[in-house]
């Protein structure tokens, strides 16, 4: 039986042993790190919640449409209040910052797929989003009557809207057993009762300023994390003659920015990123990142100054 001879191994230079650590650590660099371990959020999680016993979408919880109070509040300040679907709630990260720095209350009435639209307070409602509306509407034509200015913020999917109402309900055009009942009733709400909200806010003392049409991802993009980079026309529906069409229901409305364009940190002239200085523009294919929207806060921040002057 031939004695087991232990290898010896080769003995490294001091240099040697320098130029190796230092090789190791440019690799470890250079490796890309998971969102867990740099402390980035989950893309796939990277949304703001409301707060409990708020109405609005990401909570799961049992929810009573009431206004919700997402900053301190103060009796002395001016109101922004926030009314809309999750195109509007997408906005709250990039509203609460700015409403803390120009130190004004902040309120919302946002609902999943709930267009802002114009209801009546009465006993019973279809549904939870009919009776956020109609709250909305109630509180600020109350809010309004303070000395305080009240400025109100509406958000909404308004070219898929358009799109839909005028296919379902104007040319007829898509079969309406293609969608839930829940979704064919937001659908008509928003042909029947959306744009009479303008002239209804007009009489209260309220300025209004919309939300432009914000971009998405691709619909047929299911896969998370969402990191789609897309021309700017198939990004933004619509986007001109959505413009036009908010601009011409706000223009009187008393704000001094009718409609407030949200594209520019992601999107360029010719196409709309997915990813910008290693945040993810999107959590899902149809809305923007908590982490995205919270660096946005400068494009709401001039609204709300002028609330002072």
């Amino acid at each position: 039986m031939l004695p087991i001879i232990a290898s010896r191994a080769p003995r490294l230079s001091r240099a040697t042993l320098v130029l190796a650590v230092l090789a190791a650590l440019v690799a470890a660099l250079l490796l890309p790190a998971s969102p867990a371990s740099s402390g980035a959020p989950d893309p796939q999680k990277d949304y703001h919640q409301i707060p409990n016993g708020c109405f609005g979408p990401a909570r799961t919880s049992p929810q009573v449409p009431q206004g919700c109070r997402l900053t301190p509040w103060a009796w002395n300040r001016p109101t922004v209040v926030l009314w809309g679907d999750s195109h509007a709630w997408q906005n709250v990260p990039a509203l609460i910052r700015a409403a803390n720095a120009e130190r004004v209350n902040l309120t919302a009435f946002v609902g999943g797929k709930c267009p802002p639209a114009k209801l009546r307070i009465r006993s019973s409602y279809p549904g939870l989003c009919e009776q956020s509306n109609a709250l909305a509407l109630k509180y600020v034509r109350k809010m309004s009557q303070r000395k305080q200015p009240v400025q109100v913020i509406l958000g909404s999917n308004w070219a898929g809207f358009r799109q839909l109402a005028r296919q379902l309900f104007v040319t007829k055009t898509k079969d309406p057993s293609e969608f839930s009942s829940f979704d064919r009733r937001m659908i008509r709400l928003f042909h029947r009762r959306t744009e009479k909200l303008f002239p209804a806010l007009r009489e209260t003392r309220a300025r209004v300023s919309a939300i432009g049409q914000t971009a998405t991802c691709s619909e047929t993009t299911r896969t998370a994390p969402f990191y789609c980079t897309l021309p700017r026309r198939k990004a933004i529906l619509h986007e001109t003659r959505t413009r036009q069409w908010l601009n011409g229901h706000t223009r009187y409305l008393g704000a001094k920015q009718h409609v407030i364009e949200i594209n520019g940190p992601f999107c360029g002239p010719v196409r709309c990123r997915g990813k910008v200085d290693g945040i993810y523009t999107f959590w899902d294919w149809g809305h923007l990142s908590k982490s995205r929207n919270r660096r946005m806060a400068f494009l709401f921040r001039p609204v709300m100054r002028s609330l002072r002057r």
